[in-house]
């Protein structure tokens, strides 16, 4: 018996008007058992393999499939059949099925510095670090059919490949990929794209973020080069050897800081801190280059101001130190108060024999 697809089968349909070229043209099966001769050779289910009819059917988004059977030798009476269609030994079809992965969206990929995927421009600005990459991937048939997750990375110009390679994911669909710092260029622009693959090896159907909605791939330029150290300035309090112009305690006194040739559109902030190089505070740039700080210094005499200049990229300036003097409140200082800030002070020698209030 032979298996054919067919044309849709209609209820004007007979074996006359479908006995024609255009209903036999497609072969997708032959099956030559035969069953229910008699006793010894009873009834018994067949099972063709039609799978490439079927699998033809969900790539080509099929609303239904019709099959036709014919007899390779209809002069040969040994080829006659009869189906039994009623009840439980009704014919039916057993599809085992597995859609592919789906193709990564940009949502789902991002870098570590850099933050979301950009497919435009020069993209994200990464600066002298390593950079992580990661992607969320998913599967509509189970996180748990994922098998791997690549990334690539290229350099936009030349293309040189940076990085290949499928990372396992995580339970959560998750991978990520770190690649050093010199293995990228400075001042250089670079793509990266995601495809996947799942348990029964059968890969997404394109790469993300291009082929899953997006303009163009992932998207970064990296730049290495840090921003020169920031200049520090102050009316109230002026660098050695003039005093600040107000007491120590004063509210509300400024100090500007400014870039010192870095171009405005390239500063993320400024950090500092006070008296020790901890750079704990941000201070963006709110006009051009410039941000004002602003603060009360309680203690008198000596004081520094720790800052330091951090790019879009992120690279680090050198730090600036700006030493200035704060006059001491009016009045003597209170026993056990040497810094005049109106509270008693504990002092002591660290390791390294250096005097600590």
């Amino acid at each position: 018996m032979d298996i054919y697809s067919t044309p849709y089968i209609t209820s004007s349909s007979t074996w006359n008007n479908t006995n024609t070229a255009a209903y036999w043209t497609r072969k997708v099966a032959t099956e030559m058992a035969g069953y229910g001769y008699n006793s010894s050779c009873p009834d018994n289910w067949i099972a063709p393999d039609i799978k490439g009819l079927v699998t033809d059917a969900a790539n080509s988004g099929w609303g239904a499939l019709s099959l036709g059977f014919a007899a390779p030798n209809e002069s040969d009476s040994y080829y006659w059949k009869k189906f039994i269609a009623n009840g439980e030994t009704a014919p039916y079809l057993e599809i085992v099925y597995n859609h592919p992965p789906d193709i990564p969206i940009a949502a789902n990929m991002q870098t570590f510095p850099g933050g979301p995927c950009l497919t435009s421009g020069a993209g994200t600005s990464i600066g002298k670090t390593n950079v992580t990459f990661q992607v969320k991937a998913n599967d509509r048939d189970g996180l748990e059919t994922l098998k791997t997750v690549r990334i690539e990375v290229w350099d936009a110009a030349s293309g040189q490949q940076i990085y290949n390679q499928t990372p396992t994911p995580n339970s959560g669909g998750v991978v990520t990929a770190e690649v050093p710092w010199d293995k990228f260029t400075s001042g250089h622009k670079y793509y990266w794209l995601s495809r996947t693959v799942d348990t029964d090896n059968l890969g997404s159907t394109g790469s993300g973020p291009l082929d899953s909605g997006s303009s163009g791939w992932c998207t970064f330029t990296v730049d290495h080069v840090a921003p020169p150290a920031p200049t520090v300035s102050s009316v109230q309090f002026p660098p050695p050897p003039e005093w600040s112009v107000n007491a120590a305690g004063t509210k509300d006194q400024l100090v500007d800081v400014r870039g010192s040739g870095a171009k405005a559109e390239d500063i993320r902030e400024y950090q500092w801190s006070l008296n020790r190089p901890l750079f704990d505070q941000k201070a963006p740039p709110t006009s051009g280059d410039l941000a004002t700080l602003k603060f009360q210094i309680d203690t008198t005499g000596p004081n520094i101001l720790y800052v330091r200049t951090v790019s879009k990229a992120g690279n680090i300036s050198p730090h600036t130190a700006y030493l200035f003097y704060v006059q001491p409140k009016p009045g003597q200082d209170g026993p056990g108060d040497v810094s005049g800030d109106r509270h008693p002070d504990i002092l002591a020698i660290d390791k390294d024999g250096n005097l600590r209030t």
